[in-house]
């Protein structure tokens, strides 16, 4: 769900794997070249439909 709703092409859709590192899953660069375009045109920088998707996070 994350990887379809994201701006950027930030999540790669790769499986979690406890020992591999973030990057493997997350390009953290490319949300950061998205905000600091947003700041640049004036909108506030704020995202977080990764979050709002995952359903590991919602309360059951």
């Amino acid at each position: 769900m994350c990887v379809d709703i994201r701006p950027v092409q930030a999540f790669t859709g790769r499986a979690f794997a406890e020992a591999e590192p973030r990057e493997s899953r997350y390009a953290a660069r490319e949300c950061e070249k998205y905000f600091d375009r947003m700041e640049e045109e004036g909108i506030v920088s704020i995202c977080g439909l990764c979050l709002f998707v995952c359903p590991h996070g919602r309360k059951r």
